[in-house]
């Protein structure tokens, strides 16, 4: 008869450590990504951020814009406003209104000053660069 081995006998064979160095660096290796996916992720929140900043200001600048529209179409619609607009500006009158136009003559001519002859030989006197002050600077 033979016996049976024993479940728990130590076996003869040296015991194997696994290293553990591919194991840390593995990991390390996870841990930098996360890192930089949570810093790409908050740079991209404050992006949008500053989108929704710069969208706010866009609606109240149209709305500020909507409210003066809406106060110059009250304005032209008075009618009022029209009567004196198409009086001025196109130069309409009302039944019954007698039209005057002044009329501004034409205008007076001003008086251009008198230019001095010069002489042919008073310029043959002068050096060259005097004659060029003189043409410059009458």
């Amino acid at each position: 008869m033979t016996t049976p081995p024993l479940p728990l006998a130590p076996s003869r064979e040296p015991e194997r450590r696994r290293n553990p160095r591919p194991l840390l660096l593995l990991l390390a290796a996870l841990c930098v990504v996360f890192v930089a996916g949570y810093f790409e992720r908050l740079a991209r929140l404050e992006q949008t951020r500053q989108d929704i900043l710069t969208m706010r200001q866009q609606v109240a600048a149209s709305r500020q814009r909507h409210a003066n529209l809406q106060a110059e179409l009250a304005r032209v619609q008075d009618p009022y406003y029209l009567a004196l607009l198409a009086r001025d500006g196109i130069g309409l009158v009302q039944e019954g209104d007698l039209p005057v136009v002044v009329y501004e003559g034409p205008p007076a001519p001003t008086p251009s000053p008198a230019v001095e002859p010069t002489s042919p030989s008073d310029r043959g006197n002068q050096t060259p660069w005097q004659q060029w002050l003189e043409l410059i600077f009458p």
